[in-house]
């Protein structure tokens, strides 16, 4: 969208003079008020279609927390407006350095500095405190140093007022937040890195937070380094909330302790260990300063907000995700439930499940560290005292369900070859037996003797999976599930032992299935058109409970069930709205519920990286908050990207400008997937529908009505357009398999390329236009090939083979050329690395290329000149429960 804003123009009745900076949150300009004749900084929000409901209030909310306050440590606020359709604050002007700026030049600071920059943030905090305001963001990038040693402390955009009521759920929005391409790695950490231990674990804040963070800011400009360390946001926080900061002396060179007891009490775990106010922590920095001195006079510079508070001022949108609560149940004809989480933590909680007794849970934790994939252990939790105890600890634990008398466990272990292998144990974990390769989601009979689960049956678990029996009294095991070419997944029994409820489906369409195990017949429950997943039958089978992204988040449902006939009765209730469940259990009495809720923030990273050497130079954050994006790519003039991600709920499109960081929904209509640019820019191929649905359309670039350009009963996936703007590779299961096809656009001809059982992925064109790039899956084999489909002479040659299967290989595994065309480019994870590899199209040879974080990058990526962008994931997901459900 045009800016409407031009220099030497009007706003209101100010004059716009210069820009002086840009970010997520707005644009700044320097301004004359022309009713008072002075100099003023304005932040307007941009007028652009991605913007969220959510960053309007901000917006707003900084405005009146800021202009609530006026002390001379205070950036002041002077006016909020609209106008030409925008809205806008009216600041001082602010000119000097934020202390990020000051830290990075000095490195660390003296000790008459630190204390001087500690006492001034102190005495504006007390004065904002004293109004009811707490900061919640205090860190370097937020206070500002005047040429004349001012402080000013900045950015009041997550201020929260005492009295305010306790912060109630938003609806949750996915639009992206755009990031200045300014901010760089070194505040990729930056909230989480200034965060109290309260805000990390989501408990009430009051001023103790702000002299928590101080705390944290005076320790890095005081030493040069932070109190707390990790390799990745989460580990970040997970040191903050447990980890003993080292005494400041322990980084001085002369091992003076002067400061260690000050800082170290700011750093206290337990708020009420800290100082109890700000008046408390300035009176002992005070002390700390080698002679008597007058408490500083205090002096006004009427200004605006520096561009570089402004710009990573917006990176603490992240830390929305954290501090947020999560919206409650519908009624639903339910009266008092009550939501609680009972397993949050830094570490990500999985598939909760009760115990027989109703009092206790079992769930999976995930812990970040070295090695595949991590770790995880099956906890145990007791609700009543909310304390957990490892129940097992080996390798990948997930999935596990308990025998009806107490006794035994079924869980899924993961490993190398076999993601995921079925055990039975003992309750203690003891005397562990494997009875089943691949298996996922198993559940014991009510009577004890036979456990269902879904098992893959193509060798990797995702691609093709069926529901099986497995008779613990002669160890076998049965397909129940038909074959059909479906994919069923999640089986739950009935009460009386009668009937599996199951999903089945394809693609992003999966619906209810019901198995009769009296008869063997298998029929479908539900014709939603959603993405159904987790059923579980209600303890005395009038329900069947389950979760959907029918109304766009994944969240709670439920039917009444006729245990007699097998039918639905009524249409579905949701019960549930935004809350993004994976997983959930129903306690035996039928009155508690416990669930895993994923808070999503992916986050797309730009890397510079030395072409010669290959090593990193430079990172970026580019786009953050976003929610499960499974496709970036670059424009072929490089001045923007397509991303497919969640918007409000919706699979979309969304494009994103690189020169001025804004961004449009430019797809929404129907779910989207799989982006591709056309050779000169102008147009976007994707696939819209989801599942058996979907067909192929395009949309320019600029924005406008989406066309279909191919269209057939079947599947059409996974459009890839060639270069020279003719034809298009896409993937279909017209022919009865998933196959690669060449659509030639001009004569509205389809050609089939590929013809094998074995799973593929979509194609990737060679800039020559003469060879398509792909992945395959080989039936009955553990492996996985790079394949080149030559066009001239029609044939698939394998130029690379994996005995072990590329990690996470799936249809959406990336493929890119380099510029030459003489090799290609794929993302493997191993050994606690992740790397982007290149492989020679010549002799097949493979060569890691740029080495990323392994525990978030999600093997989305796309190079630009030295660039590449990739997608990490820094969301959690946490066990919570809902009390007093009534059937």
């Amino acid at each position: 969208m045009e800016n409407p804003i031009k220099i030497g123009g009007r706003l209101s009745h100010y004059q716009i003079l210069e820009k002086i900076g840009e970010g997520g949150m707005g644009v700044v300009y320097r301004a004359l008020d022309t009713r008072l004749l002075r100099h003023v900084a304005i932040k307007i929000l941009p007028a652009q279609a991605g913007i969220e409901d959510k960053k309007r209030r901000r917006f707003i909310h900084e405005a009146r927390a800021a202009s609530a306050l006026n002390h001379p440590g205070i950036c002041q606020v002077y006016d909020i407006g609209t106008d030409h359709g925008l809205q806008f604050i009216v600041m001082e002007v602010v000119e000097g350095k934020t202390l990020r700026q000051t830290m990075d030049e000095k490195k660390s600071l003296t000790d008459g500095e630190v204390l001087d920059i500690g006492i001034q943030v102190c005495d504006a905090l007390s004065a904002a405190h004293a109004r009811g305001i707490i900061h919640r963001d205090i860190k370097p990038e937020n206070i500002m140093i005047t040429e004349d040693g001012i402080i000013k402390v900045m950015d009041f955009g997550l201020a929260k007022l005492k009295a305010d009521p306790p912060e109630m759920p938003e609806p949750r929005k996915a639009t992206p937040a755009a990031l200045s391409p300014l901010t760089s790695m070194s505040t990729f950490l930056g909230t989480a890195a200034y965060m109290s231990p309260e805000q990390i674990e989501k408990k009430q804040v009051d001023e103790r937070t702000d002299i928590f963070s101080l705390g944290i800011v005076l320790y890095q400009a005081f030493t040069g380094t932070q109190p707390f360390h990790g390799f990745n946001t989460v580990l970040l926080m997970k040191s903050i909330v447990r980890d003993d900061p080292e005494p400041p002396s322990q980084y001085l060179h002369d091992k003076r302790t002067t400061w260690d007891d000050v800082i170290l009490k700011s750093l206290a775990k337990d708020p009420a260990s800290r100082y109890q106010s700000m008046p408390d922590f300035q009176a002992d920095l005070e002390n700390l300063r080698d002679r008597p001195r007058r408490k500083r006079l205090r002096r006004m510079l009427w200004g605006a907000a520096a561009v570089l508070a402004l710009i990573l001022g917006v990176a603490v949108t992240g830390l929305n995700r954290w501090i947020r609560t999560v919206t409650g149940l519908n009624s639903g004809g339910n009266r008092g439930i009550e939501l609680k989480p009972v397993a949050a933590s830094s570490e990500l909680e999985h598939y909760p499940t009760f115990m027989p007794d109703g009092q206790r849970i079992l769930y999976s934790s995930f812990a970040h560290g070295s090695g595949f994939v991590a770790f995880s252990n099956l906890m145990m939790m007791d609700l009543e005292t909310e304390k957990s105890q490892i129940c097992l600890n080996d390798k990948i634990v997930i999935h596990a369900d308990v025998s009806p008398d107490g006794s035994r466990i079924v869980y899924a272990l993961g490993g190398r070859r076999n993601p995921y292998d079925l055990y039975i144990s003992d309750i203690t974990g003891q005397h562990p037996r494997k009875i089943e390769a691949s298996g996922c989601r198993p559940r014991w009979s009510p009577e004890g003797n036979r456990i269902a689960y879904s098992t893959d049956v193509t060798g990797h678990v995702g691609m093709e999976s069926a529901v099986f029996l497995y008779d613990t009294r002669d160890d076998g095991a049965r397909r129940i599930s038909p074959e059909n070419g479906l994919m069923f997944h999640d089986p739950d029994w009935s009460p009386n032992g009668r009937w599996i409820v199951t999903v089945s489906g394809v693609g992003s369409v999966f619906e209810l299935w019901l198995i009769d195990l009296s008869t063997g017949e298998a029929r479908p429950l539900s014709d939603y058109g959603a993405w159904l997943k987790w059923p579980v039958f209600s303890p005395d089978g009038r329900h069947i409970y389950f979760i959907s992204n029918q109304n766009g988040y994944f969240d709670l449902w439920r039917v009444a069930f006729d245990c007699v006939s097998g039918k639905i009765n009524t249409d579905p209730v949701q019960l549930t709205h935004g809350l993004e469940i994976e997983s959930m259990d129903i306690s035996p009495d039928g009155r508690k519920l416990v669930f895993g809720r994923t808070d999503h923030d992916h986050r797309i990273i730009k890397m510079a990286f030395s072409e010669g050497t290959n090593r990193p130079i430079e990172t970026w954050i580019i786009l953050s908050n976003l929610e499960a994006v499974e496709n970036i790519e670059v424009s072929p003039d490089r001045s923007s990207m397509i991303v497919e991600t969640f918007i409000d709920g919706s699979r979309s499109l969304f494009l994103f400008s690189f020169p001025d960081s804004t961004g449009t929904v430019l797809y929404d209509e129907q779910p989207a997937f799989s982006p591709s640019w056309s050779h000169d820019g102008r147009w976007i191929a994707f696939d819209a529908g989801g599942g058996d649905h979907a067909d192929i359309y395009r949309i320019p670039a600029s924005g406008g009505q989406a066309e279909k350009i191919i269209d057939h009963p079947g599947a059409d996936w996974m459009p890839s357009c060639s270069p020279d703007g003719r034809h298009l590779c896409f993937l279909s299961n017209r022919s009865g398999r998933f196959e690669l096809w060449v659509n030639d656009l001009l004569a509205g001809k389809n050609e089939r390329i590929t013809d094998t059982p074995d799973l593929k992925t979509r194609g990737f064109w060679s800039h020559d236009g003469r060879r398509i790039a792909y992945c395959r899956r080989r039936s009955g084999a553990d492996s996985t090939d790079i394949v080149l489909y030559d066009l001239d002479t029609k044939s698939n040659n394998t130029i690379s083979r994996f005995f072990e299967p590329l990690y996470g290989f799936h249809f959406n595994t990336i493929l890119r050329w380099n510029r030459d065309d003489s090799s290609l480019y794929y993302a493997h994870i191993d050994q606690g690395a992740g790397w982007i590899v290149s492989v020679s199209v010549e002799n097949g040879e493979n060569r890691p290329f740029v080495q990323l974080d392994r525990e978030t990058f999600r093997q989305r990526f796309d190079f630009s000149e030295n660039h590449v962008f990739f997608v990490c994931d820094y969301g959690n997901t946490d066990i919570w429960m809902a009390e007093g459900m009534e059937e």
